[in-house]
């Protein structure tokens, strides 16, 4: 596991994190780090979190299918 903390863009669109002074004036997006040292904004973590959400809908769809062939 490693994590890259001096990274400011996204890794998959290239969005710039930006500094604020005050925390209390900073976006409600804030950045994620991945397992593999990936750095996400929130936008991208987000549709990456729903790609995987239905892919697993999709395994467990495609069991039940099966499951009541007769």
């Amino acid at each position: 596991m490693a994590y890259n903390f001096k990274k400011k863009t996204c890794d998959i669109c290239g969005v710039r994190e930006e500094k604020v002074k005050f925390d209390f004036l900073r976006k409600q997006e804030s950045f994620l780090l991945g397992y593999n040292g990936e750095v996400w904004c929130a936008k991208c973590h987000k549709e990456k979190e729903l790609k995987d959400l239905f892919k697993l809908m999709d395994i467990r769809d495609a069991k039940r299918k099966i499951d009541n062939k007769p």
